[in-house]
């Protein structure tokens, strides 16, 4: 329950700077900047909660889909291997 309402108080005071002054997207980014980094992170995620699903987020998550069916894939050991390589360089 305190995590939900340490949540909560998170949430509001960021929207009471947005409400009290910070009216453009610099403005809100820069008071978000203030925010100490477990409070950006809650930020983060109450932003991911209340984002919605557009058309086009579906359609590239679709395309995804297929291209991981259809299309050819690199074994996770060749990927391994090959950043080995090149941080090797």
């Amino acid at each position: 329950m305190l995590a939900i309402e340490w949540h909560s108080a998170v949430v509001r005071r960021t929207f009471s700077a947005m409400i009290l002054g910070v009216t453009n997207l610099a403005e809100i980014q820069e008071a978000i900047l203030q925010l100490d980094p477990k409070e950006q992170q809650v930020l983060r995620h109450w932003l991911d909660e209340t984002a919605e699903e557009t058309p086009e987020m579906l359609a590239a998550l679709d395309e995804g889909i297929r291209s991981l069916a259809n299309e050819p894939t690199v074994p996770i050991e060749d990927v391994r291997e090959k950043i080995r390589a090149w941080a090797t360089r």
